[in-house]
């Protein structure tokens, strides 16, 4: 999506809007503008969004793989290529050695055997399809299919593509399903002005002909949307300049997970407590927690898992990711150990009944995690 910036930039000025053209690029720069500078501080170089995260993800595409892994491993799936060029990859030295040797395999792979990477293609379209209208909601998505019948005119038509553009573009690497959430507030708006045009058909009254004072209402909301949201940005642009809250958690729970494995419960109990401190939402925090207290005897790691599992489903939607499934599940797992050992057989047999479905991506969407 970098290039859209510009690209708009050039159609409004090509139209005669020097003026729409230079607000809307300054827009586009001002919302990637704090992880720039953020990337800049940290790594000593321009890094607009990403450094190379796409080359694992077309790595495992022309291997066979349909899906991403969810944490930092190769993949969730095994496929021929990958089973066999494994040992391979495993030689590299460091990162940058192990990204260019995926480059050169994924090369490889789809000069030598591009029926597997199109094969793999193919079931991933059926598997983004599905994966978005989870994220939007069956009638978020029937909504957009009246969108494209009623909603006419070239910017109309320009979202619409720039829509189809984002989700088909994950269809050509390996993906997870989280990648496709930020596609959802278009295709949302989107949907909603095809309700709203609808309706105001049915009553004979287009959006179009609304009131002057309406019309501005709704910009001017829409515009304090976007303000909101580019304001929330650059706040979190000042504690990246900090220590990241997010390292400190993960380095905090990486600690926790070490002294759980070394036997020493207490030790992981104050690593997680500091973890959950710098990253309250996050639910491997809350997790770990729980497994330390269980492991100490604590009646209190029946909430924590609670609470891992309350925060692994996104508060906003009914949608589960495969990293909140996988929290949520070993949560799961961990309350029903809990629950057994208090007698509660059935109860726990329903936590890792749901816990089993949350590993299922088939079964998984608008579970009932509690």
């Amino acid at each position: 999506l970098f290039a859209v910036a510009p690209v708009a930039a050039a159609w409004l000025w090509r139209r005669g809007r020097p003026k729409a053209a230079a607000l809307e690029h300054a827009s586009c720069a001002a919302a990637v503008a704090p992880w720039a500078l953020r990337n800049a501080y940290w790594f000593g170089r321009f890094i607009p969004l990403d450094d190379r995260a796409v080359t694992p993800l077309a790595y495992l595409a022309s291997a066979g793989a349909v899906r991403a892994a969810p944490h930092l491993t190769l993949s969730i799936e095994r496929t021929p290529l990958i089973d066999a060029q494994s040992e391979r990859l495993a030689e590299a030295k460091d990162v940058e050695a192990l990204y260019d040797e995926m480059q050169a395999l994924t090369r490889l792979n789809l000069r030598e055997r591009p029926g597997t990477y199109l094969r793999a293609w193919a079931t991933r379209c059926a598997v983004a399809a599905n994966s978005f209208i989870r994220a939007v909601g069956r009638p978020g998505a029937a909504l957009l299919v009246v969108g494209l019948v009623i909603l006419t005119g070239p910017i109309y038509r320009g979202l619409f593509l720039l829509l189809a553009y984002f989700v088909g573009q994950y269809t050509l690497v390996a993906f997870q399903d989280r990648y496709l959430l930020p596609a959802a507030p278009l295709a949302l708006t989107l949907a909603g002005i095809a309700l709203a045009e609808a309706a105001s058909r049915a009553a004979g009254v287009p959006f179009a002909s609304a009131p002057v004072r309406l019309r501005r209402a709704v910009l001017g909301l829409a515009g304090a949307a976007a303000a909101a949201a580019g304001l929330l940005s650059w706040g979190r642009l000042a504690g990246e300049f900090g220590r990241p809250r997010a390292l400190v958690a993960r380095e905090e729970a990486d600690a926790g997970w070490a002294a759980l494995r070394e036997g020493e419960p207490g030790r992981a109990k104050g690593r997680f407590d500091r973890a959950t401190a710098a990253m309250p939402g996050w639910p491997e925090g809350h997790l770990g927690r729980a497994v330390a207290r269980a492991k100490l005897g604590d009646p209190d790691a029946v909430a924590d898992a609670n609470e891992a599992i309350r925060r692994a489903r996104r508060p906003w939607s009914s949608y589960i990711d495969e990293l909140s499934a996988e929290w949520a599940a070993a949560a799961l797992e961990a309350r029903a150990g809990r629950l057994e050992k208090r007698g509660r057989a059935r109860a726990a047999a329903a936590d890792l009944a749901r816990a089993e479905a949350l590993r299922d991506p088939a079964r998984r969407g608008g579970m009932a995690l509690h």
